[in-house]
């Protein structure tokens, strides 16, 4: 008989503090690192690196309310499907995103975690984007998509 899955805690929050959350899980967490053209847009960078999880295991522990975080409704995506990424209102942090596609994910972006130093990249999608001065992701086992997924 096999035990039960461990569950493990990760904290983060933005620049600032105002917000601050908790990831309670049991699975794995795998850094998806992605090139998009609109990655590349929300985060001012050549890409971002954002772990995707089942929104029950994440929480806000202060702030996470509306006069600290804001939103931004993205309806034309790569993807085709409306992306609402949210930010602190005070420090601009960019801090998660979800979507109408499944309300029940949530996409967390890592530089906002305390201590992400454990998580190594699991997957790297839309390498047809990726800048031609960057690097391919040098993590054993790691999968590669042209776009998203494929």
């Amino acid at each position: 008989m096999s035990s039960p899955p461990s569950t493990k805690t990760y904290t983060g929050g933005c620049l600032c503090k105002a917000n601050r959350y908790e990831i309670t899980t049991s699975s794995p967490l795998g850094i998806r690192v992605c090139h998009c053209l609109d990655c590349q847009k929300a985060t001012g960078s050549a890409f971002m690196a954002n772990i995707v999880l089942p929104q029950s295991e994440f929480r806000f522990t202060q702030g996470g309310t509306e006069d600290v975080l804001g939103s931004y409704t993205c309806s034309e995506t790569l993807s085709g499907n409306e992306v609402i990424r949210r930010f602190c209102t005070k420090c601009g942090s960019p801090m998660y995103a979800g979507g109408a596609m499944s309300t029940e994910m949530v996409v967390i972006m890592t530089g906002t975690l305390d201590e992400p130093t454990e998580l190594q990249p699991a997957t790297e999608q839309f390498i047809k984007d990726r800048r031609s001065w960057l690097d391919e992701v040098k993590t054993e086992g790691i999968v590669r998509f042209n776009a998203m997924g494929v």
